[in-house]
């Protein structure tokens, strides 16, 4: 390997990645190779929008909790692709997100392996391959699995392991790189709103570098150009396939994710983190600390911890050793050896800023791709050390010894966790889950953070059985923005809908397998409401599921039940009724005085208009519903519009950003012929 040809180089990545794969795919081979599974939470979520990448209609990457998506699809494109061909085409696995895994695995070991292809090239020495996958074995396991998970945050460990080697490759004359370089920038650029901070800074100096180096060699700028001009086409053809979906995104604006993130970056969410704070955070990848929020509340840290200086020591060991060493190799080694080192601390550097820009908790989500510098950082130092090795020597004990202390790490190591196991159920036979199947779109009742793993999960079943759905608009950036319930919309459905609530989240998920039956809804079947003709708490009902609401808050509640949506409905079985029945709503009006003097609300029952109610103070509403509007359908819907929703916020009463419109405090039902 002194000497790599392009041959040996591709023949080596071949084997690595096939080597990594199967590794990673026998590990989890229960997981990934057994029976169907359905997605809870993040993964639920993702899962939606993996599904519309499938027919080409995903623009957005993953949801931010901040309210916007990150930038770009790609690598939802990338898992549906896997989906149609190791589940449809194939039949390898059961379920979608079973293919999702190979997937990523496949992305990850073969970002990986070229990364340690590549540091072999650049070294020289075929001690390096041996030593860095001894390194991977020994890393990989301690990363919360981001060789094997598809969660967003993971899933850039591999793409800035190849932006590293690869940048360093350049800045040393491999033009053939640009390319590669320009495709995992938009891969993370995609994957990550930061990302730009991470990554352009990096090519750019690779840029730099990559100029003076050839210059250097007595190329004209203008020879360059030249002779790079094939490579140069080609990465802004890949640049221009990344920005197709932003470019689309931008034609929606101004409802487009476009304005989202802009909003949020003029948006002020609280002190960031202090110096102290970023060096501590970032220097604790080194520790594979996964629980960094302890940092959250020590603004007064010290910027010289251990872990600190620790850091430090570390970057400073990685700079020296190639020139402390550069007598025992040759000079284009120690120039690669010393670029490597060059932009694994400008990684750094660029992550501490980072770590100082992040709002909110210091999740180790906010940072992950560190571990991809932390994994370049180690291969660099001891592929350096090792050049005190002579090269008759590598042939033997040594490279034995790098090989059978790879073997050892794997097999005496940790095992390699599947990081999705913990958020999926098993699925229960096809047949019987359709058999719930709603005949109409579905009003998902989303209100609680605690609840969303469940509903999620029902939102993805319905998502993949062709079911659409619709959500409280303050939850449509995680569930998608054309699930958000838009008041024109759902008043042309009349009264054709379903409403869906997640009941016991926490029953639903520990059943650990999908039981659609333990989601409240209500069907022909369910039992009558028994409600008094005075307004009553439906808070009994709901527990009990004779009665769902959406746009409602979910017991157990505050007083006061403010609705969650611009639309507000109930549906429970009714009795059938030969005289009109008398319905009876106890509410009270969000009302500003000078801004908003009063509610206007309009009333539907089953799909038919009894007019608009003027609500300026709190009231029992009575309304005559006839017999036959009654009677149209045995499952009962009521449902209140409110066109004059609007936050306190916005109208500058205080800091709540919920729309509002009344608060729901009971309803009666008269029947008039008892």
């Amino acid at each position: 390997m002194e000497n790599m040809t392009r041959r040996q180089f591709w023949t080596c990545f071949v084997l690595l990645w096939g080597l990594m794969t199967a590794y990673a795919l026998y590990q989890g081979r229960a997981f990934i190779f057994g029976p169907a599974i359905l997605e809870t939470g993040d993964f639920a979520a993702n899962g939606m929008q993996i599904y519309d990448a499938r027919f080409f209609d995903d623009i957005w990457g993953n949801y931010s909790r901040w309210g916007f998506s990150h930038p770009g699809p790609f690598f939802f494109y990338m898992y549906s692709f896997g989906e149609r061909l190791f589940m449809d085409t194939l039949h390898l696995v059961e379920s979608p997100h079973q293919a999702h895994v190979i997937t990523g695995t496949l992305f990850q070991a073969a970002c990986i392996a070229f990364a340690i292809c590549l540091l072999t090239l650049l070294t020289r020495r075929r001690l390096t391959l041996a030593l860095c996958l001894a390194m991977a074995a020994w890393l990989l396991p301690r990363t919360l699995a981001a060789f094997t998970s598809i969660w967003p945050p993971h899933v850039l460990f591999g793409p800035y392991v190849v932006l590293i080697v690869s940048c360093a490759a350049i800045s040393v004359g491999y033009r053939k790189l640009i390319p590669v370089a320009v495709f995992v920038t938009c891969v993370l650029c995609h994957g990550h709103v930061a990302q730009p901070l991470m990554t352009i800074p990096m090519l750019a100096l690779a840029t730099a570098l990559f100029l003076r180096h050839e210059m250097s060699r007595g190329e004209s700028l203008r020879s360059i150009i030249g002779t790079s001009r094939n490579l140069i086409w080609l990465s802004f053809a890949i640049i221009a396939v990344f920005l197709a979906p932003l470019v689309v995104d931008l034609t929606r604006c101004p409802n487009c994710n476009a304005k989202r993130i802009v909003d949020y970056f003029r948006t002020d969410h609280g002190p960031r983190p202090r110096t102290g704070q970023a060096l501590n955070y970032v220097f604790s990848y080194l520790r594979f600390d996964h629980n960094p929020e302890w940092l959250d509340n020590q603004r007064a840290i010290h910027r010289l911890t251990h872990r600190v200086e620790i850091g430090i020591a570390s970057l400073v060991l990685l700079l020296g050793a190639p020139w402390l060493l550069r007598k025992r190799m040759e000079r284009a080694q120690f120039l690669a050896l010393g670029s490597l080192a060059l932009f694994t601390t400008l990684a750094t550097i660029l992550s501490i800023f980072w770590a100082k820009r992040i709002t909110g908790p210091l999740y180790e989500f906010n940072a992950f791709f560190v571990y991809g510098v932390v994994f370049v950082g180690a291969c660099t130092l001891v592929s350096t050390i090792a050049m005190v090795i002579r090269k008759g020597c590598v042939s033997g004990a040594t490279a034995g010894l790098a090989a059978g202390a790879t073997v050892a790490l794997v097999a005496c190591g940790p095992s390699l966790p599947m990081f999705t196991s913990t958020a999926t159920l098993a699925m229960p036979d096809a047949a019987g889950a359709r058999a719930h199947l709603p005949a109409h779109p579905v009003l998902l009742n989303q209100d609680k953070d605690e609840d969303w793993s469940a509903t999620t999960a029902l939102a993805l079943w319905l998502t993949r059985n062709d079911v659409d759905f619709l959500v409280p608009p303050s939850w449509a950036y995680v569930y998608g923005w054309k699930h958000s319930l838009e008041l024109p919309r759902v008043l042309a459905l009349d009264d054709r809908f379903e409403i869906w609530e997640p009941g016991d989240d926490k029953k639903i998920l520990d059943n650990k397998t999908f039981d659609i039956t333990r989601f409240c809804h209500i069907t022909s079947e369910t039992p009558a409401v028994e409600l008094g003709s005075a307004p009553v708490s439906i808070d009994d009902a709901r527990d009990h599921c004779t009665v769902a609401a959406f746009g409602l808050n979910k017991p157990p509640r505050d007083p006061a039940s403010w609705n969650t949506a611009p639309f507000m409905a109930l549906q429970f079985v009714g009795k059938h009724t030969d005289q009109p029945v008398t319905l009876k709503l106890d509410v009270t009006p969000f009302v500003v005085p000078g801004k908003i003097d009063e509610q206007v609300i309009g009333i539907y029952v089953n799909g038919k208009s009894l007019g608009d109610v003027h609500l300026k103070e709190s009231q029992v509403v009575s309304l005559i519903v006839p017999p036959d509007v009654w009677n149209a359908t045995k499952v009962v819907t009521v449902a209140l519009a409110f066109p004059d929703a609007a936050s306190p916020l916005s109208l500058g009463a205080s800091v709540d950003s919920r729309v509002l419109a009344l608060s729901f405090h009971g309803m009666g039902i008269q029947y008039n012929d008892h």
